[in-house]
């Protein structure tokens, strides 16, 4: 099993380098301990934000509250679904569950504790955004986060949007 999932991630890691699509199902669990495919939640919507953070670092929840407050917005306006993916090993999975329903955050939470996503989109260090239109094409990647960047995806949704109408 181990053995099948490592060949999946590394068929992902090089199909992603090559083609900057999304050629993979990768499944990871949610905070209620849900199995979620990636490639469903991309296909549904005309963009998924993916945001990669940590409960560890308090500076990275600000783009959690900033977004939550825009998320039924973003979903009406241009059927985009936003993903905040948990970085935390899985000894953290009540507190982020626990810091979630405290929170009362309205888009769903994933959690990648053994960064199989991570290694999927080959990045290095949080907090990360990378946001994927309906094709499976990562149009936007950005590594940190600075007061006001949720503006900036948006932005990149309405594009996403706009292509798609044409």
């Amino acid at each position: 099993m181990k053995t099948s999932l490592t060949i999946v991630i590394l068929f992902s890691v090089v199909s992603f380098a090559h083609s900057q699509k999304i050629r993979s199902s990768v499944k990871i669990k949610d905070v209620d301990g849900n199995s979620v495919e990636l490639d469903s939640v991309v296909a549904q919507h005309s963009a998924t934000v993916l945001f990669f953070w940590a409960l560890w670092a308090a500076k990275e929840r600000s783009p959690l509250y900033n977004v939550n407050e825009v998320y039924d917005d973003w979903k009406k306006n241009y059927n985009a679904e936003f993903l905040a993916v948990s970085m935390d090993d899985s000894r953290n999975t009540t507190k982020i569950k626990g810091f979630t329903d405290g929170t009362r955050l309205n888009f769903p939470i994933l959690l990648d504790a053994n960064s199989d996503l991570k290694r999927v989109f080959n990045f290095q260090s949080i907090p990360y955004c990378i946001i994927i239109n309906q094709q499976g094409e990562i149009v936007y990647r950005k590594n940190g986060y600075l007061q006001g960047d949720e503006f900036e995806w948006e932005d990149e949704l309405k594009n996403i949007l706009e292509q798609k109408q044409k």
